[in-house]
């Protein structure tokens, strides 16, 4: 297992409530296994393949208190970006975050924050039941919405999400249905 993301395990079983009770080490515990992980060419946990254990972490994204600051949000969403590039973390964190995700999604945020969930929506939906369960909890919505957006790298990542969603036909017609490709024409 990787050192960084036993760490974080380690510190959400000793106290669940750590977003609260000591916010600053979850920001540390995140901000190493994010460092560490980003670039998945020097990624331990990508280069392990070994599907990570997540029954601590999912919850993280709907935990108010750890998702209230936005240090710990953005590095939340980076985790679970790099977590989803393995296909067995993938299938598993669809059934879990993906209602969390949605909701990320349409909150006024920072386009960091904002742009972190959209790639967390595009590793999700390289598996067709995610992108089932993003159509069904509404994610499309906002991804459209993000599009508009000012600042280029989150209309480039909410762009990535549709294209993702989009390898699967129902995905394809229902993002069509939205009225995306009006939105995606002037980009």
């Amino acid at each position: 297992m990787d050192p960084d993301l036993a760490k974080l395990r380690q510190l959400l079983q000793a106290e669940p409530r750590c977003a609260t009770s000591r916010p600053m080490k979850l920001q540390k515990v995140l901000h190493d296994f994010v460092a560490n992980n980003e670039d998945a060419s020097r990624s331990a946990n990508f280069a392990s393949q070994v599907p990570d254990d997540l029954s601590d972490f999912v919850g993280i994204i709907s935990s108010p208190a750890a998702m209230a600051t936005d240090e710990v949000a953005l590095r939340v969403l980076k985790a679970l970006k790099i977590l989803s590039r393995k296909y067995e973390n993938r299938v598993r964190l669809g059934e879990t975050i993906v209602a969390d995700l949605v909701r990320v999604l349409g909150e006024d945020r920072q386009p960091a924050i904002l742009g972190e969930a959209a790639n967390v929506v595009l590793n999700v939906c390289y598996e067709r039941d995610n992108v089932a369960r993003i159509i069904a909890a509404g994610g499309v919505t906002p991804l459209i919405a993000l599009l508009g957006a000012t600042q280029l790298d989150l209309q480039a990542n909410a762009a990535g999400a549709i294209q993702s969603i989009c390898f699967q036909s129902e995905g394809r017609s229902y993002v069509r249905e939205m009225g995306a490709i009006p939105a995606v024409l002037p980009l």
